[in-house]
């Protein structure tokens, strides 16, 4: 081999190992490279979610929301009128940075997705700063739930991290809408003070609607006239809910029904006509009787003249000797027809109410007298002597 061709051979060779050290060494710098490219977009991932990065300080306060389109409800939560207009107003704490993009985001759960507005703003560092944010109306198709987010970016860094991020949840709603469906628009159940999220704000049975509308009766009270009883029971039961008499009708009525019951029974129950030999002597006495008169009339022939003439007197009863209690009992009853009340029996013979009515058991076990129920009373009659009516008055 000449030494030309040597020279040539050799260029060759340094050609060829330049050619295999390119291809080791060019694959490794791009994956190097890719893979700083890659933990760039990682950190500018992390950054989006992550509350104050190393090295800053801001932080946001507060996050709420006024003007006229918010809703001064009495319920939890925030809400907004669909047709007014309200503001956003944002404080947080500036740190190290001054020049800030300050972004508000609006996702909604209906029809509303992503509608976002940004400013920037160059503020003082290690200040707390406060901005607001006029925002108009609502778009006609945004309703239900919202999501309003406020977002804080360095506005000079590479790819602007988040340094911040506060939402704050709200319901847009229309007033002549009726959130919980109970008769009453939004805005009359604000009128009224009533919670628009629930149908029936006091728990009484009855919705704010017909609450309001139908029975005038008060929607945030379950009982309107303090009658101890709710007014959905009230209208079920047929009572006015708004009647003022009801607290003192009903006592009187639980009182005076069994009383009115009773004494038309008691009127309604059939009399009984003592003979005259067995009357007491306090018949006697209330009602005295008259002598005897014999009328005769005008003579006629050998009659004589009519004249009046008193009855002649009874003979006195013979002295009996004592009797045992059965034997007074039985007496007594057949001294007033065969029946007497066993209240009159305690007051004849003067023993208490226990012994008559331990007595008249045994009789009555005995087969010697019957007692028959006369609602609150006892009628105590002889064996035989019972009434054709004796029962109870409920029997009929």
């Amino acid at each position: 081999m000449t030494s030309r061709e040597k020279t040539i051979s050799r260029s060759l060779g340094v050609l060829l190992c330049g050619l295999l050290v390119l291809t080791a060494v060019v694959p490794a710098a791009v994956g190097t490279a890719g893979a700083a490219n890659h933990t760039t977009d990682e950190s500018a991932s992390t950054h989006a979610h992550t509350w104050n990065p190393t090295g800053h300080t801001s932080r946001i306060r507060s996050l709420t929301v006024s003007g006229p389109g918010v809703v001064n409800a009495t319920q939890p939560g925030t809400y907004l009128w669909k047709s007014e207009p309200y503001s956003l107003n944002v404080s947080f704490d500036t740190g190290t940075v001054r020049n800030y993009d300050v972004c508000v985001t609006v996702n909604g759960s209906e029809n509303v997705t992503n509608r976002q507005s940004c400013m920037i703003r160059t503020v003082p560092k290690n200040e707390t700063i406060t901005l607001g944010f006029d925002r108009g109306e609502w778009p006609k198709n945004a309703t239900g739930e919202q999501r309003i987010t406020v977002t804080l970016r360095d506005h000079f860094a590479p790819a602007k991290p988040v340094l911040a991020r506060e939402t704050v949840h709200a319901t847009v709603i229309s007033k002549t809408g009726d959130l919980d469906n109970d008769g009453l628009t939004n805005q009359r159940e604000l009128q009224h003070h009533t919670n628009f999220t629930r149908a029936d704000t006091d728990g009484d049975g009855l919705n704010d609607g017909v609450e309001v509308d139908t029975y005038h009766t008060n929607p945030r009270k379950a009982d309107t006239n303090g009658d101890f009883l709710p007014d959905g029971f009230e209208i079920l039961v047929g009572i006015d809910p708004t009647n003022g008499v009801t607290p003192v009708l009903f006592p009187l009525l639980a009182l005076l029904l069994p009383t009115v019951a009773g004494a038309w029974l008691w009127r309604r129950r059939p009399q009984v006509s003592l003979p005259t030999q067995w009357r007491t002597e306090s018949d006697a006495v209330s009602t005295p009787e008259q002598p005897e008169t014999v009328e005769h009339r005008p003579a006629t022939g050998s009659d004589t003249e009519s004249v009046a003439r008193p009855a002649p007197e009874s003979e006195p009863r013979p002295v009996s000797p004592p009797l045992t209690d059965n034997d007074q009992v039985i007496q007594l009853l057949r001294d007033h027809g065969g029946r007497l009340p066993q209240s009159d029996i305690v007051d004849e013979t003067g023993w208490s109410k226990s012994k008559v009515s331990r007595l008249l058991s045994k009789m009555e076990g005995d087969g010697q007298i019957s007692k028959i129920d006369l609602g609150r009373k006892n009628l105590i009659a002889l064996t035989g002597d019972e009434p054709d009516w004796a029962g109870s008055p409920f029997d009929e």
